[in-house]
């Protein structure tokens, strides 16, 4: 990706986060950032995983996400990639896979994703009790325009009116 990409700078920053693989993270096969490859299910929660949780992804097992989550084609995920989908386990209800991709025994991790499974995933950044939803972020963006906005301006006519009721109302003084 050239660097005078718009979204250079935030790739960049990405990976050198050390949140997508690329040769910083030692990962010498990812040579290249390609933004329009397809983005499957595990590199979608590889790379999300990480957000939600800001620490290192714990240790995983093949027999640890069977037994979790129950897929029947764990053994199909990336090594790299269990340690993620062990660690969305623990977010609940609130998991990614859970809200991407529903219930389900297939994780299907090369599939590609789907915009709406996508958008599911970004919807929520964190962990059950400690994370921000979109709905939460749009209220507090709201609730901040709000309180920065100056008040309403009023026109000449409204500044020069005496406060007077009587003259509000038109009727003559006495």
């Amino acid at each position: 990706m050239p660097r005078s990409d718009p979204d250079f700078a935030a790739i960049q920053g990405l990976a050198e986060a050390g949140l997508i693989p690329s040769p910083l993270s030692g990962d010498s096969t990812t040579v290249t950032f390609r933004p329009d490859a397809p983005l499957t299910r595990e590199n979608l929660i590889l790379w999300k995983l990480p957000i939600d949780t800001r620490q290192t992804l714990p240790n995983a097992s093949l027999e640890a996400v069977q037994q979790t989550w129950g897929f029947q084609d764990a053994a199909r995920i990336e090594p790299k990639a269990l340690r993620a989908v062990l660690a969305d386990f623990q977010n609940g209800d609130l998991s990614n896979i859970r809200r991407a991709f529903g219930y389900t025994t297939l994780f299907q991790p090369k599939k590609t994703v789907t915009r709406a499974e996508a958008a599911a995933v970004l919807w929520y950044f964190g962990i059950q009790g400690e994370g921000v939803s979109a709905r939460d972020a749009l209220q507090t963006e709201q609730q901040t325009e709000q309180q920065t906005e100056p008040p309403p301006e009023q026109s000449p006519a409204q500044q020069t009116q005496p406060s007077s009721p009587s003259r509000q109302s038109g009727l003559p003084s006495r």
